[in-house]
């Protein structure tokens, strides 16, 4: 996927499972707006968001008044989200380090390259994958 510009602010830009991931977040009471490569047939296309193509460019305006968080565009090849500045303030993207036993083993790009998308409740500090189970740590506010 290209970003060719974003007004939105983008809280998470890059491969998870394969698929492009873009997570731009901005303000319920405005409205902005991206210019995406969309591809692949979309199982969802957002509500609240106008969708126009024209040679490959697909402007996506956020509409005022999306409230939460949305999928904008969800197909094999990639995944589209998007959500206001005080939900986006819930997720967490936690590198998933290659190898411990190298510095910097849980910093992107240095150590690693994987990463996953958490919405949680306060933190997510560290995440690890061991076979095919997926552990978090982190802080947990006691009203969630």
């Amino acid at each position: 996927m290209k970003v060719l510009y974003s007004i939105a602010q983008v809280l998470f830009a890059g491969q998870i499972g394969g698929r492009d991931v873009l997570f731009p977040r901005g303000d319920p009471t405005s409205e902005s707006e991206a210019a995406l490569t969309l591809n692949g047939t979309p199982r969802i296309q957002g509500h609240g968001v106008s969708l126009v193509s024209s040679n490959g460019v697909t402007p996506v305006t956020f509409l005022p008044g999306i409230q939460g968080f949305i999928t904008i565009w969800d197909s094999s090849e990639q995944l589209v989200v998007y959500s206001d500045t005080d939900t986006a303030g819930t997720f967490w993207s936690p590198e998933i380090s290659a190898n411990d036993s190298v510095e910097f083993a849980n910093y992107w790009q240095f150590g690693t390259n994987s990463s996953i998308l958490v919405g949680g409740p306060c933190l997510i500090r560290n995440a690890t994958i061991t076979g095919s189970t997926l552990a978090l740590r982190g802080d947990l506010n006691d009203s969630v």
